[in-house]
């Protein structure tokens, strides 16, 4: 892969994260936090409010200037540009003419609409709104992918699989910042509350992941020689390694470190819970990234396999 590539797939990579970021910052807010805010005093609940709001739209405006970049890179990449120049007056075509600027262009739209969704944040139904219009313009990063080049019930199949994928890391992904800052302004008792409320919905957007990729796989990638024996296949693996990581993180902090910042011990737990889940978030930009990649190579079903074994 040329460095005009990477830079692509670095571009893409950076946008996803964000927005995935954006999305899990509402779903967080609308669906894990309230009763854990309610019980909260107004002055935490105020600073934990201000953290979401700080979060989403700094998230949002990555999302938005990274899409921006991305669309840029892309004109002067289709247009083999040797100048700025070039690449600006290309900007234009690819967005109005071609597939992958309409679905960029509304993309960018839905994370603007998501941003007046929210408004001041200061209602519940706001928030919600703010998420839906956040997941829709996940949900139309899929159109895409290797999905819509697909075709018959492949298509259908890879479609409604990778946007649950992508709803699932966002809400579980992207609840991990929120539920960084929630943990660091409440007492210990209290950020383990968030964090067992939190628990359901990661146990749920695992098993969603789970299924998900089982069908992508089984779709773009076929079997074992082209699992081992592709490049698409091997970055597959190295982001299941990844996702095994991000699961034995996710256990430390429901079974390790949540139960012990209700004893003696709190403060030094909370500490070790944060740790965790600012490891864990890395490890999730690590897999976000691997995705990223996988968009670029032709999936392992249209290569022929360098079988490993003799």
């Amino acid at each position: 892969m040329e460095a005009v590539e990477l830079g692509l797939t670095a571009a893409r990579g950076v946008q996803i994260a964000a927005s995935l970021s954006t999305f899990g910052a509402a779903v967080f807010w609308s669906v894990v936090a309230p009763p854990v805010l309610r019980a909260a005093e107004s002055v935490m609940r105020a600073r934990i409010e201000a953290g979401f709001r700080r979060l989403f739209r700094a998230s949002l405006a990555v999302a938005v200037v990274a899409a921006l970049i991305w669309l840029v890179a892309q004109a002067a990449f289709m247009a083999e540009a040797e100048s700025m120049a070039d690449a600006a007056a290309a900007v234009w075509p690819v967005l109005t003419d071609t597939h992958f600027g309409h679905i960029l262009g509304a993309r960018l739209l839905l994370l603007l609409l998501s941003a007046l969704a929210l408004g001041d944040s200061s209602k519940g139904a706001r928030r919600a709104l703010a998420a839906a219009t956040a997941g829709l313009a996940l949900i139309l990063q899929t159109w895409s992918t290797h999905a819509a080049a697909a075709e018959g019930i492949g298509r259908v199949v890879l479609l409604g699989a990778e946007s649950l994928h992508l709803l699932a890391a966002g809400a579980w992904l992207g609840s991990l910042a929120p539920l960084f800052i929630a943990v660091g302004v409440l007492e210990p008792d209290q950020g383990a509350r968030a964090a067992q409320r939190f628990s359901p919905l990661g146990m749920l957007c695992v098993a969603i992941l789970a299924g998900a990729a089982l069908a992508q796989g089984w779709i773009l990638i076929g079997g074992l020689p082209a699992l081992l024996g592709t490049d698409y296949g091997r970055v597959a693996l190295a982001k299941l390694a990844l996702l095994l990581v991000l699961l034995a993180f996710a256990a430390a902090n429901r079974f390790r470190y949540a139960p012990a910042m209700q004893g003696a011990g709190g403060a030094d737990a909370k500490r070790g819970l944060r740790w965790s889940i600012a490891i864990e978030t890395a490890v999730g930009l690590a897999a976000v990234f691997a995705a990223s990649l996988l968009a670029d190579l032709p999936p392992a079903f249209h290569q022929q396999p360098v079988w490993p074994f003799a």
